[in-house]
C-alpha cells in the first residue's frame, strides 16, 4: 500500500496486514502434513514393505511442505488495511481501495465463539461488516484482520458522526429511519422486525448479552429481541431512540 495513493485521507492511525485462509484451516492443513510426515517415518522405522529409504523420502517431503506451507500461510499476507484520520484504505485485487468516513453508509459489529479447528479451544471472534454508499461491502474479522476489535471500533466511532447526522435529520423530518431489522420514527415509535411499539407503550429498551431488548409496558410478554450484530449503525439507532425517549419522559406533566 503506497501512502501516495491515500494521501487525501490524512495521517495513518492504524495499519494491519490482512491474513489469508482462516486460522483453523491453516492449523488443520499444517497438522495433517506434519502428521503424515511423522507417520511415514514410523513406517520407515518399522521397515514396512522393506522400503525404509522410500518411506523416509516421503516423510521428508511431507515435512518440507508442511513447514513451508505453514510458514507461508502464517506469515504471508494477502494485503493491508489501514485506518486514517479521514477514512480507511485496504488492498483488494492488487489495487488500493479507499473510502472517506462520509462514503460509508453503515458498520455492523458482531461477536461469536471462535473455535480453532473445532477442537483446539475456543475464544471470541469479532466481525465488522462495512457497507459503502455505492453498495460495496468490506468484511474485517478475527480470521483475516489482526487486532480486528480495535480496528473495527475505530472505524465505527469515526463513521457515527456522519451517519448520526443523516439519520437524525431524517428522524426530525418525521421520516421512519431504518436500521436493518429495526426502525425508529417520531410517529412510528420503534419497530423490531414485524412488531411495532409506540413510544408510550415501551416499558424497557435495553441491551443484554449482545442483543437489543424491547419490552412492552405493563406486560408479562418478553417483547422483542434482536442481535445487535444484525443492526447496522447500532450506536446511531441507540442514540436517537434514547434521546427521544428522554425528551418524551421530560415533557410529560407528571415529571
Amino acid at each position: 500500500m503506497k501512502l501516495t495513493d491515500v494521501r487525501h485521507l490524512g495521517e495513518p492511525v492504524v495499519l494491519v496486514r490482512l491474513r489469508g485462509w482462516p486460522l483453523y484451516w491453516r492449523v488443520a492443513v499444517v497438522a495433517l502434513l506434519l502428521g503424515a510426515a511423522a507417520s511415514t517415518h514410523l513406517l520407515a522405522g518399522a521397515g514396512v514393505g522393506g522400503a525404509r529409504r522410500e518411506w523416509y523420502v516421503f516423510g521428508g517431503l511431507f515435512l518440507f511442505f508442511g513447514v513451508l506451507w505453514g510458514a507461508l500461510w502464517f506469515i504471508r499476507a494477502r494485503g493491508r488495511a489501514a485506518v486514517f484520520e479521514e477514512g480507511i484504505a485496504w488492498a483488494h485485487g492488487g489495487e488500493v481501495r479507499t473510502a472517506r468516513w462520509d462514503e460509508i453508509s453503515s458498520v455492523s459489529a458482531s461477536c461469536s465463539h471462535h473455535p480453532i479447528a473445532g477442537l483446539i479451544g475456543a475464544g471470541r471472534g469479532y466481525a465488522y461488516d462495512i457497507t459503502l454508499r455505492d453498495g460495496e461491502q468490506v468484511r474485517l474479522s478475527t480470521d483475516n484482520t489482526p487486532f480486528v476489535e480495535e480496528v473495527g471500533e475505530r472505524i465505527a466511532r469515526a463513521v457515527i458522526p456522519s451517519v448520526l447526522e443523516d439519520a437524525g435529520n431524517a428522524f426530525a423530518r418525521g421520516e421512519v429511519v431504518q436500521f436493518g431489522p429495526v426502525a425508529v420514527g417520531r410517529d412510528l415509535g420503534i419497530r423490531c422486525r414485524d412488531t411495532v411499539y409506540k413510544w408510550d407503550e415501551i416499558g424497557a429498551l435495553e441491551t443484554d448479552q449482545g442483543r437489543l431488548l424491547c419490552r412492552p409496558k405493563g406486560s408479562l410478554a418478553p417483547g422483542s429481541s434482536v442481535p445487535i450484530g444484525d443492526i447496522p449503525n447500532f450506536d446511531a439507532f441507540w442514540t436517537i431512540a434514547s434521546v427521544w425517549r428522554e425528551h418524551l419522559d421530560g415533557s410529560r406533566p407528571d415529571r
